[in-house]
């Protein structure tokens, strides 16, 4: 199965299972299967804590994890090891706001072009520019 999330395995390493409760433990493989990880992740994982991992329990509670209509996601792993220290990457500039000449190059598209099709955009059939723009202009400047 493809992994939905590709750094929570990084993440996780922010996150203590033994500073956790049992509920929070189980919400993390949850996550994990959600996205796609297998249970050796979590495995792994759990068995940072000493005092309570069990060989073969997360096994056993994985295949007790089975769809969910408010399911525990990624986000849960993410929220966790924000809380603990965990500083997202920066990939594009210095997470400052554009200036009005700055330049916005493919470095900050957020859709890739591979992504976008060439559709063209058919133009109404009531399509009237200059009353629109007149239209606009009378609203924008009405007194009142």
């Amino acid at each position: 199965m493809e992994h939905k999330n590709d750094n929570l395995e990084e993440l996780l390493q922010y996150i203590d299972p033994a500073g956790l409760s049992y509920q929070e433990w189980c919400g993390i493989g949850m996550a994990l299967k959600d996205a796609g990880y297998p249970v050796s992740v979590w495995d792994s994982w759990s068995a940072r804590d000493c005092a309570r991992y069990h060989t073969g329990e997360c096994a056993k509670k994985w295949h007790s994890f089975n769809g969910s209509d408010t399911p525990v996601t990624a986000g849960t792993i993410v929220h966790m090891a924000l809380e603990n220290g965990y500083q997202p990457h920066r990939e594009h500039g210095s997470g400052q706001a554009l200036d009005w000449n700055d330049e916005i190059n493919a470095d900050y598209v957020v859709t890739s072009p591979e992504q976008t099709t060439a559709l063209p955009i058919p133009e109404p059939e009531n399509w009237n520019p200059a009353e629109q723009i007149s239209r606009y202009l009378e609203t924008l400047f009405e007194a009142g």
